[in-house]
């Protein structure tokens, strides 16, 4: 007889035991011995089921997986907006940092473009992590924005791929932030 036989049954077995123990600390009023007996019949319970699972393509679970961010760049002081864009305002100066996290980093070269409603390319860059070096998972990252910028609404744009290599904006976009530069 295969394995795939013995193992329902060793199962069914083992479930018969632990249910007579189970009656036998209720009637004992839960004396230790008898608790004890029902934990390890449990346990082993627990390790042929367990075992039975299988580690297949697709496991059942009981809650969902939270998202995992794969070269995603986010700007903790945006607000998602009701057209699934996210948008930040500041305001202009002496120049201005907007403060990010790249997470999951896949790469060593990142890039970010500027473009105003005419999409025409205002300001362009490489990224830098805020600690010398693309060595870590998430990275802190500070995108400077020119202070000379016009008021105006503008589209932040980050590439996976360093600056000299963008030619067509559409091509390895991550994700847009709209940044509305305040009178």
């Amino acid at each position: 007889m295969s394995r795939k036989i013995y193992l329902p049954i060793l199962v069914a077995g083992v479930a018969v035991v632990f249910a007579l123990v189970c009656l036998g600390v209720v009637i004992s009023n839960s004396r230790d011995s008898w608790i004890r007996r029902k934990l390890k019949i449990g346990a082993l319970l627990l390790s042929l089921t367990g075992s039975a699972t299988g580690c297949g393509p697709s496991p059942i679970v009981c809650y969902l997986p939270s998202p995992y961010f794969r070269d995603e760049v986010l700007i903790g002081t945006a607000t998602y907006g009701d057209d699934g864009v996210y948008s930040l305002t500041v305001s202009p100066g002496a120049g201005f940092t907007i403060a990010a996290i790249l997470y999951g980093r896949l790469g060593n070269a990142y890039s970010f473009v500027l473009v105003d409603g005419g999409d025409q390319i205002v300001q362009s860059g490489d990224l830098g992590a805020e600690d010398g070096d693309f060595d870590e998972e998430n990275e802190s990252l500070n995108v400077f924005i020119n202070p000379d910028l016009s008021p105006g609404v503008y589209t932040l744009q980050f590439y996976a791929q360093p600056i000299s290599l963008v030619t067509d904006l559409s091509q390895f976009l991550m994700n847009p932030y709209r940044i509305t530069v305040a009178p």
